[in-house]
């Protein structure tokens, strides 16, 4: 099966669980502290400030989880879910939305997208911000198992 890409993941079969995550955040001093701390934790961290550059990086590189802005100049992060969901079919990828939106009414959307947690920018702790993480890649890769 090498070379052969997991329809749900987008991932080689013959790739392991790599604790890769993507920071998609357009505010470059958050992406920094971001990556910061979760690179801290032990995560392997790529960042992008933008939906097309995490495209990118998500079909080049091993990810397993997303931590994703909505509001972004370009293609914003509502935008980026619905083609890695339903274009790409990377149904099992984790993603964790972490936006200064205020707006619930995207909330009944992010749940259809398959979103593990969506977190508020200036009232989510850096520990709630990386279990959200880890809990994102654990059920990634037990979806990557079934």
């Amino acid at each position: 099966m090498v070379g052969r890409r997991d329809q749900t993941t987008g991932r080689d079969w013959t790739e392991r669980l790599s604790n890769s995550i993507l920071i998609v955040e357009d505010e470059p001093s958050l992406r920094e502290a971001l990556a910061a701390v979760l690179g801290g934790a032990g995560l392997r961290v790529y960042t992008v400030a933008d939906g097309r550059e995490a495209i990118r990086v998500l079909c080049d590189h091993c990810i397993d989880a997303v931590l994703l802005d909505l509001a972004m100049q370009g293609m914003d992060g509502i935008t980026l879910l619905e083609l890695v969901r339903q274009e790409l079919g990377w149904t099992a990828l984790g993603i964790v939305v972490f936006t200064g939106a205020g707006d619930v009414s995207v909330l009944p959307r992010l749940r259809e997208l398959g979103v593990d947690s969506v977190l508020t920018k200036g009232r989510s702790s850096n520990d709630e911000i990386l279990a959200a993480m880890q809990q994102a890649i654990e059920r990634q890769a037990i979806a990557a198992l079934v």
